[in-house]
């Protein structure tokens, strides 16, 4: 994201479990937090995450810590290791949304954070090698699109939006599912703005794409992408301009909103520095 945000921290979580990117958080997220007048105190996220405690084989916990507590131990990640609290800022929306994403995608943010750990010992002067670059982008910006329709993830591979969005856009509406994994897209959503881009992982795998119910999706998209970041090599993470997803943003449904080709660009004539990140050491 280009643009510093200035996200408004007014606790309003009215549009939270619809049917955009927001869908994502589920039905008991949504339904707890508007039953909060203001925001509450960040232990009060703990409520969301008994499957997290279970997949992670310990309790975790959202908790407001110092941040010179955080850096003397390591970092984020090593801290999160160390005391089982999770770092979460009070009356942040980029943190409400991170601790909503450790409960929804308890497998693969579990499975985030090891990764970054086992990496560690091959910083360079407390620099981040290039797979926490990479899986720094996924936690921050990451969208899953999932689909067991080659065609239509090689139109997003391509960057063809025109083709994927408006020529093919009944397609893309039936037979493509789009899952907000990165918080920092969710807290940018609530002010959206042209420019905003997301990284996008594909998912071709059959039993995601053909699950019974958006619930059960997500809970095998979670998973599924827990068992990628397993793999030694990652694929690349693919520029996706998230404001022309069908049904996350109201100025899509003109189909002049895609004309905008700064915005909707074609694959670029050099490849990101990220497409092709290196395996641990």
């Amino acid at each position: 994201m280009r643009r510093r945000l200035r996200v408004s921290a007014a606790f309003d979580p009215g549009y939270l479990g619809d049917g955009s990117a927001f869908g994502v958080l589920g039905a008991e997220v949504a339904a707890t937090s508007r039953r909060w007048r203001d925001w509450p105190d960040v232990a009060a996220y703990d409520a969301f995450a008994d499957e997290l405690a279970r997949v992670a084989e310990r309790r975790l916990v959202f908790r407001d810590v110092d941040k010179a507590r955080v850096l003397a131990s390591g970092g984020y990640d090593a801290f999160i290791h160390q005391t089982g609290s999770i770092p979460t800022r009070p009356r942040s929306w980029h943190d409400f949304f991170n601790a909503c994403i450790w409960s929804r995608f308890p497998h693969a943010k579990v499975g985030l954070h090891r990764s970054m750990l086992r990496e560690y010992p091959a910083r360079v002067a407390g620099r981040r090698t290039r797979r926490q670059d990479w899986l720094t982008h996924l936690d921050e910006c990451g969208v899953l699109i999932i689909g067991a329709d080659p065609a239509l993830l090689e139109l997003v591979r391509s960057l063809a939006w025109d083709e994927l969005f408006l020529r093919r856009r009944a397609a893309f509406d039936r037979d493509i599912f789009v899952l907000c994994f990165g918080h920092a897209i969710l807290e940018a959503l609530r002010e959206p703005f042209v420019g905003l881009m997301g990284k996008a992982v594909l998912c071709s795998d059959p039993g995601v794409a053909r699950a019974g119910s958006p619930e059960e999706r997500q809970r095998r998209a979670d998973v599924w992408l827990a068992g990628l970041l397993e793999h030694q090599e990652l694929p690349p993470l693919l520029a996706l301009p998230v404001l022309g997803v069908p049904g996350w943003h109201a100025s899509n449904e003109d189909p002049s909103y895609y004309a905008n080709a700064a915005y909707f660009r074609a694959r670029p004539s050099r490849p990101s520095t990220l497409a092709q990140p290196s395996s641990p050491t």
